[in-house]
């Protein structure tokens, strides 16, 4: 199996990355009804999974970095959530691994940095374990051209082939056009609060 190794996973991206992420984390949570079982794919070091522990059922976190898992593993053993559990998997191939079907499944932030051909390709997995998906991504016309810049910085410093996904991602049409292509409905839709991103609940 693939292991996806970035500089910053681990330790760093728990610390520095993830942490700006929580206002959306936030959308997130109240698309979610009570007692939802809930897979979060790309879950980094499970900084959603832990906020979400208390309104679902189920939490199950993947993502295809083994530096990402152990330390999301690390931290729960420190936490005890007792229905939060993480498994280091491909998406492209995650309908093959999972006996388990969910209510929700998540994809925030990670979408932009896959290349074409595999993004329809993971969404079609989720539509086969879950009945409504939440996609969490970059705005393509954004409101602050402060943040645009830091967005674009950070996505620079990921890696050429990183950064070459994401500007891809945004000259084809972004979240709208991945939703359209996957012939997914939206029935929720938040953009640019929190600024520059664009986050919508979907129906399979």
């Amino acid at each position: 199996m693939r292991d996806k190794k970035h500089w910053y996973d681990g330790y760093f991206y728990d610390r520095i990355i993830a942490p700006n992420q929580d206002k959306m984390f936030s959308v997130i949570k109240n698309f979610i009804t009570e007692g939802a079982s809930v897979i979060d794919v790309g879950c980094g070091t499970g900084r959603l999974c832990f906020r979400l522990a208390d309104r679902c059922s189920k939490v199950t976190g993947v993502d295809l970095s083994s530096k990402n898992i152990f330390t999301a593993n690390k931290i729960l053993s420190r936490e005890k959530f007792n229905n939060v559990s993480f498994i280091h998997a491909d998406a492209s191939g995650l309908a093959e691994k999972l006996i388990a079907k969910y209510d929700y499944s998540i994809l925030t932030y990670a979408i932009h940095e896959m290349p074409p051909e595999e993004r329809t390709a993971v969404i079609d997995q989720l539509k086969i374990i879950s009945s409504r998906i939440i996609i969490g991504e970059y705005a393509v016309e954004k409101k602050s051209k402060f943040w645009e810049v830091m967005n674009e910085l950070v996505e620079f410093s990921a890696g050429k082939d990183h950064y070459k996904n994401y500007k891809l991602f945004l000259s084809s049409g972004g979240v709208n056009y991945l939703v359209e292509q996957s012939g997914l409905k939206i029935i929720k839709e938040v953009i640019n609060n929190p600024v520059t991103s664009h986050i919508v609940l979907t129906a399979v």
